[in-house]
């Protein structure tokens, strides 16, 4: 059963972080499905993920932000649609006695900061000239 969704993003660029397991790979998929031409990202590819749509980096780093943004512009000329779903812990347990400096650190570039980078490099999510701004999103 094909939804009304599938029309509106026909030929749309779409960005997925954390695109290789989970709600990501969900929502990567639907977006193809749907007519979007789709990159995901993350650490590692997984082998059903073709290298095609694929980016390797580490978001939580401003090097991986950068290569992402290089990539992207490379192979789709921007994005109309960016999905953040990347996240993750490797806290220690105990809670807040537990956590260290770096612990905070390491948590907030994977779970806060890595969203940062995408949304204010030149990669930025964009229509291109040809597609109409879509309400709620950049102009």
């Amino acid at each position: 059963m094909t939804s009304p969704v599938s029309e509106s993003l026909e030929g749309r660029r779409a960005l997925v972080t954390g695109g290789t397991k989970g709600t990501g790979a969900a929502l990567a998929r639907r977006l193809a499905e749907a007519g979007a031409d789709v990159l995901v990202t993350a650490r590692s590819r997984p082998e059903e993920v073709g290298e095609k749509t694929f980016i390797a980096a580490d978001l939580s780093t401003a090097g991986g932000a950068d290569q992402v943004t290089a990539e992207v512009e490379a192979r789709l000329g921007g994005v109309g649609i960016l999905v953040h779903t990347l996240g993750g812990s490797e806290a220690p347990a105990g809670g807040f006695p537990a956590l260290g400096e770096m612990d905070w650190v390491r948590e907030l570039n994977v779970n806060l900061l890595a969203a940062v980078p995408p949304n204010t490099s030149s990669m930025a999510v964009r229509p291109p000239p040809s597609e109409p701004p879509q309400p709620g999103g950049p102009s």
